[in-house]
């Protein structure tokens, strides 16, 4: 039942275009060790409702990560 859960989760997550577009840029970004930087700009040049959804994508992540985990 948990493997169950946290595949569909995750591939809810996968599918989704935003997350696939802010895991790529993280990723790109780590090969030159800017993401703190680049985490930084972000944070301040993007409205409130654009933080909340970055937020909201990272927490689930990190909840599917964590059922994975099981």
């Amino acid at each position: 039942m948990q493997n169950t859960l946290s595949l569909s989760s995750a591939t809810y997550l996968q599918s989704s275009a935003t997350y696939k577009t802010i895991i790529s840029c993280i990723q790109r970004l780590q090969e030159y060790g800017k993401t703190k930087l680049w985490l930084k700009c972000a944070w301040t040049y993007f409205g409130e409702r654009a933080k909340e959804n970055f937020c909201r994508i990272m927490a689930i992540t990190n909840f599917a990560s964590n059922i994975a985990k099981f």
